[in-house]
């Protein structure tokens, strides 16, 4: 099944992808003893997802085969991922950086470009239900891809881990090579009619044509029999009549070859004159041609003034051209931006889920810092993981059952709950309860995943819909890469505003979300009120 195939090839690039960041930040640890250089690599992972993103996603629109497109980008990352991992602290620096700069360029198709690929792959019908499994794969990956990464480094040494990802990230290429659009297979008529059919028509035409043609030919042999009888008994007085005939053919025969030899002498006089007149005609034909060579000798000197005129046009051509191929490539890589500001759901999810994922930036340190207020050393990666168990049972859930409410609606109503489930984290005290509140938080995240992917997926126009996925993909991972690069100003305020803060950033993003939404609503009402023709008094 495609659509099979399709979930386990993302699956195994997310989680590979997941995962590297733990294995970049663990080989720094053992060859440098610090891990400055694996944050430096990590930012060459992430910073090219917002740029390469509409350049990933305009490539994507104009192929004719996205399918092989889509297995070389995530070949291509699983190979320049395992370049990173594997000469990481062995090789120059630059050109590390080079390859993490290579894979973050092809990081964009690795989540949301895979995800464009549903449609594609799905019958309508069913799309609802593989969009939350699509979401599940993103959070299988966040559990699965930190803890995979850590016990290959730690049991294996980072070359194998590295040789882990990449090949999982060429396994997922295989697979993706293997996965065919979705159709429905055309209904054939069962074989015995073709039988019964074939058998009434000789019956009903094929033996009557038989029979009709064998009475015919007894006819025509009857028929020539009478006509040798009749021949036979007529045949001695052909002969005299055969005999004076011959006679005067004879006489005939001799005017014939007396009035040929009389042709033939005037025909000898015909063609001497004929010679004369081809003469004179010769002479005046070989002034024509000194003169039609004269007009060509004129006409070629013409020519070449309008070829060089013609190359000078073409050079302007030429120059115009490209200056109008850069403008409309920038136009093409400004398109799937423009078709998420003019969609007001589209727009609405894109903000709220950048502010969303800029607090989700914060959660790994401030889950350390409330683990360790707890008394609990390794509490942080417990609540981070309750987190993601969470979000893996929401997904699992809404594809079970898919939420028949407006996709975006839902999004902004996970975002509130969120921040309410957020709010109460500085005003809980037993470690267990942390725990839950946690996992109720991950929960919502569940929801909110597959409502964002389910907008994306409506509202984008079909030619520019890889882009707008990797757009929202981008834009997502650079607010997350922020977020946790603003928790380094405030890391220290104490972890109850710390965690008041996650919460508000969550509250904000519904807010946000919601006044694109309105404010898209108040723009078309005013223009609609234009349009419409006043009334008269």
């Amino acid at each position: 099944m495609s659509a099979g195939r399709w979930l386990a090839a993302a699956t195994l690039a997310r989680t590979a992808d997941s995962g590297a960041g733990v294995v970049v930040v663990l080989a720094s640890l053992r060859q440098f003893g610090g891990p400055a250089q694996g944050s430096l690599v990590l930012s060459a992972l992430l910073v090219p997802h917002v740029v390469a993103g509409p350049f990933l996603g305009l490539v994507t629109d104009r192929a004719r085969n996205p399918r092989v497109l889509h297995a070389c980008f995530v070949g291509v990352f699983g190979v320049a991922l395992g370049g990173v991992l594997s000469l990481l602290g062995h090789a120059p620096q630059p050109l590390v950086l080079a390859l993490a700069l290579m894979a973050g360029c092809c990081g964009p198709m690795i989540f949301g470009g895979l995800s464009s690929r549903l449609d594609d792959v799905v019958v309508e019908e069913r799309r609802r239900r593989f969009r939350g499994l699509d979401a599940a794969t993103y959070n299988v990956a966040d559990i699965a891809g930190p803890a995979a990464g850590a016990a290959l480094v730690v049991s294996a040494g980072a070359p194998i881990a590295a040789a882990v990802l990449a090949g999982s990230c060429l396994c997922a290429a295989v697979l993706l090579l293997t996965v065919r659009a979705a159709r429905v297979d055309d209904i054939e008529a069962p074989p015995h009619q073709g039988v019964e059919a074939a058998a009434s028509h000789v019956q009903s035409q094929l033996l009557p044509d038989v029979a009709a043609s064998h009475a015919q030919s007894l006819v025509n042999g009857r028929a020539a029999i009478s006509a040798e009888l009749v021949v036979e008994d007529e045949v001695p007085g052909l002969r005299g009549q055969a005999a004076g005939t011959r006679g005067q053919a004879a006489g005939t025969c001799e005017q014939a070859t007396t009035a040929r030899q009389a042709a033939t002498s005037a025909r000898e006089q015909a063609m001497k004159a004929r010679e004369r007149e081809t003469s004179v005609r010769n002479g005046a034909i070989g002034a024509r041609e000194r003169a039609m060579n004269a007009r060509e000798q004129e006409t070629s000197a013409r020519n070449g003034a309008i070829a060089a005129r013609e190359l000078a046009i073409g050079a302007r051509e030429q120059v115009m051209n490209a200056r109008g191929r850069r403008g409309r490539l920038g136009d093409e890589l400004l398109a799937g931006m423009r078709a998420i500001v003019r969609s007001r759901p589209l727009l609405a999810v894109t903000v709220a889920s950048c502010f969303a994922t800029f607090g989700m930036g914060m959660l790994p340190p401030i889950a350390v810092l409330l683990g360790a207020a707890h008394g609990r050393p390794t509490g942080g990666g417990v609540l981070i993981t309750a987190v993601g168990v969470g979000a893996l049972t929401g997904s699992l859930l809404v594809a079970r059952r898919p939420v028949e409410l407006a996709a975006h609606r839902v999004a902004l109503a996970c975002l509130v709950v969120t921040a309410a489930v957020l709010g109460v984290v500085p005003f809980v005290g037993a470690w267990p309860v942390l725990v839950g509140v946690f996992a109720v938080a991950g929960f919502c995240n569940g929801p909110l995943l597959t409502a964002v992917l389910q907008v994306r997926a409506s509202e984008a126009p079909a030619s520019t819909r890889t882009q707008v996925f990797t757009i929202g993909a981008g834009l997502k991972v650079t607010a997350a890469a922020v977020g946790a690069a603003c928790f380094a100003v405030v890391a220290s305020w104490p972890v109850a505003v710390l965690a008041g803060a996650l919460a508000a950033t969550q509250g904000v993003a519904a807010a946000a979300g919601r006044c694109c939404w309105r404010g898209g609503a108040e723009r078309s009402r005013c223009a609609l009120s234009r349009r419409m023709p006043r009334s008269r008094p």
